[in-house]
């Protein structure tokens, strides 16, 4: 991909560079619309900017999560988040750019389809990094900018580094419930992880499923036990008193509509009183049964501008089943301009 006008030339396809020269080319119409197509025609010749890792960077950030300090994220009740090992997640998901999250008006994939809003959100990157990169370009900020540019919300992935850490502190003798492994952290976390032997997984989407085998069975040499289940967690009765440690982030009832097959829970409980009692209760109390006497179930959920009683419910139907509540962390989100960090409760319930 050449670029022969103004300032820019010899586009590597790899990387793209913009010239040092950033402020004659923001100022000079031109010059941006030039860059703006370049770019626009790269991506409709190549395909959507999925995250990208090669075999030896996998089994490289597998060996970094197994050496991470997990205490070092704990400061009192809150859990620092960091970016380690979310990019081997991501790799297996590359369906997740099609999904709808809240009230966002399209998907970061709708972003991309869209000729307008994509080449409106290519100039927005362009000019990101001209402020912040010196102009150099970044893929990596392009797949950020269609997460959040033209109206879009993108799902999140639960940070490797925080499930280690709390395996760590909760996972007891190693064998743990995944009630929802959506886009697989809390997996590759738990392959990670000493503290962790044995997974079981739970998640209906069939997509999302062969991505979670797949990473399942790319790490087959770390000999630990995954079972994975292509189902909710609603319809999985383990073996009683079998489980150390029962922890996911489920759904927020219909904020993210992972799927629209129906086995997905807001398909099967169409309404937030029918999700509350035959979803999260069923799926508490098959926690209740499958722990052991003095173990824990964390469930990481928070209120949302449509659904401001999530929080509460889930407290509710966690000790209408039996559960203690017994302490809450917060978890660190991304910082919100002005206003510090966004954090998530994740509440720690106990079986006595």
């Amino acid at each position: 991909m050449n670029v022969n006008s103004g300032k820019f030339f010899n586009i590597d396809p790899l990387e793209v560079r913009l010239w040092k020269e950033t402020d004659e080319f923001l100022n000079d119409k031109r010059e941006l619309d030039d860059t703006i197509d370049c770019v626009f025609q790269y991506y409709r010749k190549h395909g959507y900017p999925y995250m990208k890792i090669t075999d030896e960077e996998k089994h490289d950030h597998m060996k970094k999560l197994q050496s991470f300090d997990y205490e070092s994220i704990f400061i009192g009740n809150d859990l620092k988040q960091t970016m380690n090992g979310l990019r081997l997640a991501w790799s297996y998901f590359p369906h997740a750019m099609e999904v709808k999250c809240g009230n966002s008006k399209m998907s970061p994939m709708d972003n991309y389809l869209n000729d307008h809003t994509f080449k409106m959100t290519i100039k927005k990157c362009l000019t990101w990094l001209k402020k912040h990169w010196h102009g150099r370009w970044q893929e990596n900020r392009l797949r950020q900018a269609l997460k959040i540019y033209s109206g879009v919300q993108a799902v999140s992935n639960f940070r490797p580094t925080a499930a280690g850490a709390i395996y760590k502190r909760y996972g007891g003798d190693g064998v743990m419930w995944d009630m929802s492994c959506g886009w697989g952290g809390r997996l590759v976390a738990a392959l990670a992880s000493p503290y962790i032997k044995t997974y079981i997984g739970t998640d209906p989407s069939t997509k999302t499923f062969e991505g979670l085998c797949q990473l399942r069975d790319d790490f087959t040499y770390l000999n630990k036990n995954i079972h994975l289940h292509c189902m909710g967690s609603e319809d999985l009765l383990p073996d009683k008193d079998s489980l150390d440690l029962c922890f996911t982030s489920p759904p927020y009832f219909d904020t993210e509509k992972y799927a629209d097959e129906e086995t997905q829970s807001y398909n099967k409980f169409p309404n937030k009183d029918s999700w509350g009692s035959g979803f999260l209760r069923t799926t508490f109390n098959n926690c209740y049964h499958g722990l052991k006497q003095d173990r824990f179930m964390l469930i990481n959920i928070a209120n949302t501008p449509k659904h401001k009683d999530l929080e509460e419910m889930t407290i509710h139907y966690a000790e209408d089943v039996g559960f203690k509540h017994v302490d809450t962390l917060q978890l660190i989100l991304s910082s919100v301009m002005g206003a510090g960090y966004k954090r998530e409760p994740i509440f720690v319930f106990k079986k006595y």
